[in-house]
């Protein structure tokens, strides 16, 4: 691994731990074992390195999602992996570093919400990358459409905003229910969509 991609991790690890504002760049360094200078080597500065990160989750979303998505064989089957994707992506964290950490005092995505209020640059980033996770829904759904699997009364660009909108919505409420009640309910909401979207009985 890298050192650009270590100093990364172990950013991202310890934002997750103690909060961007509470991270110095020396405990970074102290971390990985390497000098701050050597930080600064590879960020200008602490925002250029939180920028860095967001660019990591996407990369690794990314991959995870090609990964997952590439045995799919039907919009049922994307719908299924989808709305069961909600615990995953409830502590997409453990995706983003391949860990199963429980000691994180928050999210990937309470971070970037954090982030996002104060830094201009990094809002802009993270609605890009919402607007592209959109952009490949609508794109699913379009391809749907044209097979006769979906109606074409829906706006794909609409449908995949709500889509989405389930998803992020169920990450956050999903924090206040046990594992056993969030299944419950993401099980009723793929049986709710599949009526509405597939037609499914």
């Amino acid at each position: 691994m890298s050192t650009r991609l270590k100093i990364i991790e172990n950013a991202l690890e310890l934002f997750l731990k103690k909060g961007y504002d509470k991270t110095s760049m020396n405990e970074i360094a102290n971390k990985i074992g390497i000098s701050k200078p050597a930080i600064y080597h590879h960020f200008k500065n602490k925002e250029s390195l939180a920028l860095s990160v967001v660019d990591f989750f996407e990369e690794k979303t990314r991959k995870w999602s090609i990964e997952k998505c590439a045995s799919l064989k039907s919009a049922e089957d994307f719908l299924d992996f989808f709305i069961r994707s909600i615990p995953t992506f409830q502590k997409i964290e453990n995706v983003i570093l391949d860990c199963d950490s429980t000691d994180f005092s928050m999210g990937f995505n309470d971070l970037i919400s954090a982030l996002s209020r104060e830094n201009s640059a990094l809002k802009q980033k993270v609605t890009t990358i919402f607007d592209n996770t959109r952009r490949n829904i609508s794109f699913w759904i379009n391809d749907a459409q044209n097979k006769g699997l979906i109606d074409s009364c829906f706006d794909s660009d609409t449908t995949a905003l709500l889509l989405h909108s389930v998803v992020e919505g169920m990450s956050v409420i999903g924090n206040f229910y046990s594992q056993e009640e969030l299944t419950i309910k993401t099980d009723n909401l793929l049986v709710l969509l599949k009526k509405l979207l597939l037609n499914i009985k």
